[in-house]
């Protein structure tokens, strides 16, 4: 029998958000960056208000070697765009990023809004698992750990 961890079953850590108001087409709305060292998966989730006529928005994921390098676009990690109302996550694994043999060690997420505006907000969350090997006094934890 085969084991598959869920992240949304898994106790996380806020690591970052962008919100605005509204985007206008061909905006690119960019979170700060998480360093891969801190977790083992990263939950970027999208969620967008109203959409003009012929609107999308959607998740890009970028790596980079260093915080301050060029960072490029991971497109298995390319989220579908949504066109109305709702949401959309990519989730990204340091196996899956250490199989790309880019030597990626940093993660951003990145809004892509394109065909027109989206007229209600529009918030980019992002999550990681608690790395294990961190003293819990360390860990900002959205949700408290039981201690058993």
């Amino acid at each position: 029998m085969g084991y598959t961890e869920k992240l949304s079953t898994e106790q996380l850590c806020f690591k970052g958000m962008i919100t605005a108001i509204s985007a206008a087409a061909g905006s690119s709305l960019v979170t700060d960056v998480i360093p891969l060292a801190d977790g083992r998966r990263t939950l970027f989730t999208l969620c967008a208000g109203a959409f003009a006529a012929s609107a999308s928005a959607n998740i890009v994921v970028q790596g980079a070697t260093a915080s301050g390098a060029t960072f490029a676009t991971i497109t298995s990690l390319t989220s579908n765009p949504i066109t109305a109302s709702g949401a959309a996550q990519s989730e990204a694994t340091d196996e899956g990023i250490v199989s790309l043999n880019l030597n990626y060690t940093w993660l951003r997420g990145v809004i892509n809004v394109s065909g027109g505006s989206v007229t209600g907000a529009v918030c980019l969350q992002v999550y990681q698992d608690a790395s294990r090997y961190r003293p819990y006094t360390q860990v900002s934890f959205l949700v408290p750990a039981v201690v058993f």
